[in-house]
């Protein structure tokens, strides 16, 4: 058996991209209804999307008004797209835009609602960028910034006091902290349970302190999602400091982000309004542990050969599937078609560890040994590691 030639090449931007396979493995392709190479978005248009953005200008008519506040959406959404993609300190890095050339990084504006007067604008608005003209300024720039938005995750609101834990009780004041605005415009969306009797059957009150991965799985499914973040917080006192304090912690089924924390109330400070203090420490930090693995530059361009197992042509075209819209991946291309194994290039921005991390969020494994790297679904058996 011939050891496996694995390949992991830098890209120097605006390199041509490596060349189609040849003929004769588009023939073979065919019979698996595929096209000869499979392209990845960069990054989907979700994160290229600043909403609930209020705006209240007053000017000599209500035309002239709503002129000056979409200026005023545009040039904001433009400086909380900045901070949401690029680390803490380079946004600096990044120019802003004069108002002409920040058009054309807006494809549109969406009103959600709106009031006038004959000299006032009142609206809330939300503005969505070309994601290649973002990606482009901030090439130019030189920064490392986030490729992609993360899959949604489903959030459990776990509360604990009085000795009990609340989950789908009405009235649960961490549940509503967390469906806050405070979850909008995040490099990681969410979606919440209903908290309905089907909801309750999968997941009963009486069980949420001992939660398994049955039930998580079973509530995933039923919102389309593939991760849950259970979320607790727990309501207290420090005496020493005679403060309320709320000790939060979260984590990730079946993978992912983890952490616990205490937020300490201000003296005036409402039960609701520090409860909503530590449900943005929950989003920062998950977003902080998606930006570590996926933040990467231009320069950053690799492109690697990976052996692609399947045992049938099921399990093949999901793995294809999930690869094509795994962060950080920019192309597929399928260079080898058969099963057992296959042979895909991919073309990727980041670090091998940072792909991986990213592989893992779309439930695929990435493995490198002595004969190259191999890509299998996560529950897979081991990934072969020879060519086909």
């Amino acid at each position: 058996m011939q050891p496996m030639i694995w390949s992991w090449r830098t890209l120097v931007p605006g390199a041509p991209a490596v060349a189609l396979a040849a003929l004769a493995m588009a023939s073979l392709a065919a019979g698996f209804g595929i096209a000869p190479a499979a392209h990845a978005e960069r990054a989907g248009s979700g994160l290229f999307t600043v909403s609930g953005i209020d705006l209240d200008v007053t000017a000599r008519t209500a035309e002239r008004a709503r002129e000056q506040a979409f200026v005023q959406a545009r040039r904001a959404a433009f400086r909380q797209l900045v901070d949401r993609l690029v680390a803490a300190g380079d946004e600096g890095r990044v120019p802003a835009p004069d108002d002409d050339a920040l058009r054309g990084l807006v494809s549109s504006v969406s009103v959600v609602e709106e009031r006038f007067s004959t000299t006032r604008y009142i609206a809330t608005v939300a503005v969505s960028f070309s994601p290649e003209a973002v990606t482009e300024r901030l090439d130019r720039a030189g920064v490392a910034y986030t490729q992609a938005e993360a899959k949604p995750r489903l959030v459990l609101p776990l509360l604990e006091r009085a000795g009990a834990v609340e989950l789908w009780r009405d009235g649960n004041p961490w549940a509503a902290a967390l469906a806050s605005d405070l979850a909008r415009n995040r490099l990681v969306p969410y979606r919440f349970a209903r908290g309905d009797a089907g909801d309750r059957r999968r997941l009963p009150a009486a069980r949420a302190d001992a939660v398994d991965g049955g039930a998580l799985d079973d509530l995933a499914q039923r919102y389309g999602v593939e991760h849950v973040v259970l979320a607790r917080a727990r309501l207290g006192r420090d005496y020493r400091l005679d403060r309320r304090v709320v000790d939060y912690e979260f984590s990730t089924w079946p993978r992912g982000a983890a952490g616990h924390g205490r937020v300490v109330a201000t003296p005036d400070e409402t039960e609701a309004e520090l409860l909503g203090r530590a449900a943005q420490r929950v989003y920062d930090r998950i977003d902080a542990h998606w930006a570590r693995q996926t933040r990467a530059s231009a320069q950053q361009a690799f492109e690697m050969d990976v052996s692609v197992p399947a045992k049938s042509l099921a399990e093949w075209q999901e793995i294809r599937r999930r690869l094509v819209e795994t962060p950080l991946v920019e192309r597929v291309e399928v260079v080898r078609v058969g099963v057992p194994v296959s042979l895909f290039t991919i073309r990727f921005v980041g670090s091998e560890a940072k792909l991986r991390s990213a592989a893992a969020d779309s439930g695929l494994r990435l493995v490198s040994g002595p004969r190259g790297y191999a890509i299998a679904l996560a529950g897979a058996t081991e990934a072969a590691e020879t060519r086909p």
